[in-house]
Order: structure tokens, then sequence, then C-alpha cells
């Protein structure tokens, strides 16, 4: 396995080690990743800038403010400064690299187009696994987004852990 990759994911195991699910989940993605990464070695570390906030902190700060922390976290983390940031529609606070905001920029950059793409499907996987805890949300299948299924759910079984406090009661509030 590519080195790089290698490091990320004994990082992951290190940091998730009592989230056994979640870490293979990561280890499967970054694996799917290593083919692309052999021919395309320039996407080596901008595929992987990838992190993820927990959800009380979105809450702490709102979803904007840490997408911007997180953005930040994975610049720091990738051992080269960047000549130039390709971002997608925005300009992330508090970073002096030299940045590109592209409006669509998944649309009209490839760079763009490919982190997106692999963050959905790390988001897809980790609901997934979160389903095989907790069934009764039916995350595999919505994937957390806000359906009437998962509201049904909610109202069933109340909130889980992962449910951003902040992100259900915007919802609740526009209710009838």
């Amino acid at each position: 396995m590519n080195a790089y990759l290698a490091r990320v994911i004994e990082n992951v195991k290190a940091k998730h080690a009592d989230e056994p699910e979640f870490v293979q989940t990561v280890e499967e993605v970054f694996t799917s990743l290593e083919p692309v990464i052999e021919r395309h070695p320039e996407y080596e570390k901008a595929c992987l800038l990838e992190r993820i906030v927990e959800p009380e902190r979105i809450d702490e700060i709102n979803i904007l403010q840490a997408d911007y922390e997180a953005m930040r976290q994975a610049i720091q983390n990738l051992g080269v400064v960047p000549d130039i940031l390709l971002n997608d529609a925005v300009r992330i606070p508090q970073v002096a690299i030299p940045q590109v905001p592209i409006v669509h920029g998944d649309a009209k950059s490839i760079s763009i187009a490919a982190a997106s793409i692999i963050a959905k499907v790390t988001r897809d996987r980790i609901m997934v696994c979160y389903d095989k805890e907790m069934p009764e949300y039916g995350f595999a299948k919505h994937k957390g987004y806000g359906t009437k299924e998962h509201m049904a759910a909610i109202e069933a079984h109340g909130l889980s852990p992962i449910h951003r406090r902040s992100f259900v009661k915007k919802l609740q509030d526009f209710r009838p």
C-alpha cells in the first residue's frame, strides 16, 4: 500500500480504536483510492483532505465554521504548502495560501469534483456503519438526509448521539 495512505489509516486506527467498523470503512475507502493515486500521484494528498467534524462541534460553531475548521486542519496536515487552493465557492478564512473560489467548482474542476465524490462516498459508508449500530433510524437508506422517513424515525426514537441538535431544531421550527 502507498506509504501516505498507510500513515493516514494508522492515524485513523489510533484515533478511532474503539470504532472498528468505522476504521474498516475508512480502510476500504482509502484502499479503493490507491489505483487512482498510482495513476495520478498529484492527487495523493489532495484526495485525503477530508476531515470529519463531530456533531457537537458543528452545533457549537455552526456548519460553515466547522467546514472551515476542517479545511484548515486538512491543509495543516498536508505536510507541504500548496501553491494555490481550488475551493468549491468559498474562501477559507485564516488561510494565507492564495485561493481560487470556484462557483459550481465540482462541475468545473476535476480536482474539486474528485474531492466531492470522495467526501460523499465516505459519508455514505459511515452512515451505513451507523445503521448497523442504530438500525431503527434507517441511516443506510437515507444517509442522514432530512427525508420523511428520517424525521419519522427521530419522532419515534428520539435523537441519536450522531444527530446535530442545531439541524434538528431548525427542521422542527419549520413544521406546521
